[in-house]
């Protein structure tokens, strides 16, 4: 089994509510879809690298679970840790893909008498608004290394994939 940077249960209790019924499979594709499409690309290999080795000391430990830091800019600061940050992209995966399968008569979703699926702009309105938590979280954790890693490059930001999906209409 892959190695990640946090487990589904993790997910499932750091991020907005998910039901018990999702399946971890799930929850472990797209957390290895956040970290080498988000997390790598913010951090460099290097550090995720060492990330999965295990925490080597309190700084791993507080860049993971977040906490208060002093940064050396003199002043203290808070943040959520990475930990967060992937289960709030993670959960935006799993809002987008939205249980639906690909299969040869093209894209199914469950529908059955026990739940209803939101429209579509409801469904985008949700997966935007925690990607924008994400994304945040995530600057946080980049800041955090900017302010108390001095080997850590000051250019690095949160990457934006292009993709931007708006509905419109009503």
């Amino acid at each position: 089994m892959e190695k990640h940077l946090i487990t589904p249960d993790e997910v499932k209790q750091l991020s907005r509510p998910i039901s018990g019924h999702v399946n971890d499979d799930d929850v472990i594709r797209f957390t290895d879809e956040t970290e080498q499409m988000d997390v790598i690309p913010a951090i460099g290999t290097e550090l995720y690298l060492a990330l999965l080795d295990g925490p080597a000391d309190d700084r791993y430990r507080v860049l993971m679970d977040g906490g208060v830091y002093d940064g050396s800019d003199g002043k203290k600061h808070i943040f959520k840790g990475l930990k967060v940050a992937i289960a709030y992209y993670v959960y935006a995966r799993l809002i987008k893909n939205d249980g639906r399968i690909l299969s040869e008569s093209g894209f199914l979703s469950h529908n059955d008498e026990y739940g209803s699926k939101p429209d579509d702009k409801q469904k985008y309105v949700s997966y935007n608004d925690t990607l924008n938590v994400a994304k945040k979280y995530l600057a946080d954790v980049l800041e955090y290394l900017k302010l108390t890693d001095n080997t850590f490059d000051k250019n690095a930001k949160v990457r934006n994939n292009g993709v931007r999906i708006t509905a419109i209409g009503d």
